[in-house]
């Protein structure tokens, strides 16, 4: 094949894809008459030695759906009403971004917005809000 011929049926894939996730969308949108809102914060400090080698990390971890909210530091609940570690709350058995927000996406959670400041040299903070279909 061509280049011509090869961005011509990457045109096409780009419409079948952006015409299906425009489909998806709206079915979605209009089988749910009112959704729920959830947010998720992950503030990550790395843990460096004199020599600046990573040795650890610390997670500071904020879980909210309006109805149960939590804040832990690593596996350590600090404060709210979800009285266990995170880990037990989210069934997770490895303390990572990935594993919470694949926990939360089985659970029906779909994220909408994601935003990820680095404040300090050794510190990310990622910020996720969640909708989900309120079932009435």
């Amino acid at each position: 094949m061509n280049t011509s011929t090869n961005l011509i049926i990457m045109f096409v894939l780009t419409v079948i894809i952006a015409t299906a996730s425009i489909i998806f969308t709206k079915v979605s949108t209009e089988q749910c008459s009112s959704f729920k809102y959830a947010t998720l914060s992950i503030d990550e400090v790395l843990l460096l030695d004199e020599d600046r080698v990573l040795v650890g990390t610390n997670l500071s971890i904020f879980w909210s759906d309006g109805i149960a909210a939590g804040m832990w530091l690593n596996d350590e609940f600090l404060s709210g009403n979800i009285k266990s570690s995170i880990k037990t709350y989210f069934g997770i058995s490895n303390l990572t971004a990935i594993s919470i927000l694949n926990s939360v996406g089985k659970d029906g959670w779909e994220a909408f917005s994601h935003i990820q400041n680095t404040p300090e040299d050794r510190q990310f903070t990622n910020e996720w809000y969640f909708k989900k279909c309120n079932a009435e």
